[in-house]
């Protein structure tokens, strides 16, 4: 699985970094601004100007609460467990959530949504509930 997702982060994304292996791929997505990037290049991220490329750890909360709200919107379930272990690269986090942003927005594609109508089409408490966790995500950031 981790072939065809380099070969898709590769060829059809075209990352601003070439992922060479496997080996690398936590590695290389530990920050979250490689997933803000993928995001971006399909139009649904933003603010991607605002993300970083630092490997610190306000960094990363920076870029993941920015992420947050993205994946949320692809229906992708994201919470501060799925965040901490792809920050900390356990095995197979980073990989799992590129899988489902993937098949995501490989969906998204195929019936040709933008970034705002998938946003209206957003149950309204499904959008609080984001933006809840998104607070309590600055939360924590202010605490550091």
């Amino acid at each position: 699985m981790s072939e065809i997702l380099i070969g898709w982060l590769n060829n059809e994304v075209q990352l601003s970094k070439k992922i060479e292996s496997t080996m690398n791929l936590a590695a290389e997505f530990a920050n979250g601004y490689l997933f803000g990037e993928v995001a971006n290049k399909f139009g649904l991220q933003d603010d991607f100007s605002l993300f970083s490329q630092s490997k610190n750890s306000s960094a990363q909360l920076n870029n993941f609460t920015r992420l947050e709200r993205t994946l949320h919107l692809l229906e992708i379930p994201f919470n501060t467990g799925t965040a901490r272990h792809i920050m900390t690269q356990e095995r197979g986090a980073a990989s799992q959530l590129l899988y489902q942003l993937y098949t995501a927005l490989n969906r998204k594609k195929k019936r040709n949504l933008t970034g705002t109508a998938m946003e209206t089409m957003t149950a309204p408490a499904t959008k609080i509930l984001a933006q809840a966790e998104s607070l309590t995500y600055q939360n924590v950031k202010q605490f550091e």
